[in-house]
């Protein structure tokens, strides 16, 4: 059951509807923005938006492509940067140790996809540098299953056009954003030991796989 929100949660919201607003029609300009599949977002209760990540600007894109708020995993050295890093932790970021198993930061997001929010994850865990898929991190995986929740796979096709890793300079480029159907959390159970392991990488592996599909559709005009 989504619980409902505090006197800071309504400030955050509220101030995120401003940044909202004018980063959607900054992505009409710029990228000139598509959005497909947006039907298969729930319109209410905790569920993982899973993209695919290759730009920074994969974060904000994701997050105006849909109208419900969107709670992001950040890098924890984001945070250090001026006017940057408070400007994501306003927006409902919390950070992540990169290259690390930061149970910390997954026992947050947990925490805030069971209060019923919607939360973005990476699960190939950093960008890519040639704009295509990697492997699947089992971390993606632990949150599912220990938040019970559905996973909606998502793929950002043009953000690599537009900023690839290594360019800090912004190209103007056509941007679709396109969500799947959501993948439903597994009965039961959550398994432990190394059951429990198997079990989270096979849910980042069945992730990978139907963001790999929505690539296809996108890379055959469907």
């Amino acid at each position: 059951m989504t619980q409902p929100a505090g006197k800071a949660d309504a400030r955050v919201s509220l101030w995120y509807r401003v940044v909202w607003t004018v980063l959607r029609l900054t992505a009409a300009v710029l990228f000139r923005l598509r959005v497909r599949g947006r039907e298969n977002i729930p319109d209410a209760g905790g569920a993982i938006i899973a993209a695919n990540h290759a730009s920074y600007l994969d974060p904000p894109l994701v997050g105006v492509s849909m109208g419900r708020q969107l709670r992001y995993m950040a890098a924890e050295e984001l945070f250090r940067v001026p006017v940057f890093g408070p400007l994501i932790r306003s927006v409902g970021s919390f950070p992540v140790k990169r290259g690390e198993d930061d149970r910390s930061a997954l026992r947050e997001a947990v925490r805030q996809l069971k209060q019923g929010h919607l939360l973005l994850v990476f699960p190939e865990g950093t960008r890519s540098f040639d704009g295509e898929l990697g492997e699947g991190k089992a971390g993606i995986g632990f949150i599912a299953l220990h938040a019970g929740v559905p996973v909606v796979p998502a793929f950002v096709q043009g953000a690599h056009d537009a900023l690839p890793r290594g360019r800090w300079w912004v190209k103007p480029a056509q941007v679709t954003v396109r969500f799947g159907p959501p993948i439903p959390p597994p009965e039961g159970p959550v398994p432990r030991g190394e059951a429990a392991r198997h079990a989270y990488q096979a849910m980042a592996d069945r992730v990978l796989e139907e963001i790999a599909k929505l690539r296809d559709r996108s890379e055959n005009g469907q």
